[in-house]
């Protein structure tokens, strides 16, 4: 079996490591903070300075303070808003908390136009959309009632 022959860069030709190279001697490098990491930090503090500085050279401080955290914080506002009328609040609130609501939707195949089918075939495609819409209907209907 014979020995292969190392390359500059510590590989063999079959493009593996030669014994004792090391690649990567310092290892991977430090991940640097993400918009994740930031916003969770700042939503996990009780306060959060933020400064400003306008085009015009003047500065502009935001100081918020919260009694347990700055989430919890947002979260009573984005309520507040919502029992005071804002509807998106409330929506974002509720999405986050119990999940979107998913909405069926039904295709039509266009494959079979309308103009070929007969007057009876037209009736009776009209009363099926009628029955399915009936239906969908009595299901939300139950579900504001059942919510």
């Amino acid at each position: 079996m014979s020995e292969q022959v190392t390359i500059k860069n510590g590989r063999k030709k079959d493009g593996t490591f030669a014994k004792g190279s090391v690649p990567n001697p310092h290892g991977r490098p430090k991940k640097e903070d993400c918009f994740t990491d930031i916003a969770r930090e700042i939503l996990s503090s009780k306060e959060a300075r933020i400064k400003y500085i306008r085009e015009d050279g003047t500065t502009l401080e935001h100081v918020v303070k919260a009694d347990k955290t700055l989430r919890h914080a947002m979260i009573i506002r984005m309520l507040q808003a919502g029992l005071t009328g804002d509807i998106h609040a409330l929506e974002k609130l509720m999405d986050r908390t119990d999940g979107k609501v998913t909405e069926r939707v039904e295709t039509i195949d266009l494959s079979n136009r309308l103009e070929h089918l007969t007057d009876e075939e037209l009736e009776q495609r009209l009363a099926d959309l009628e029955s399915k819409t009936d239906k969908i209907t009595a299901g939300r209907k139950k579900a504001i009632k059942a919510g």
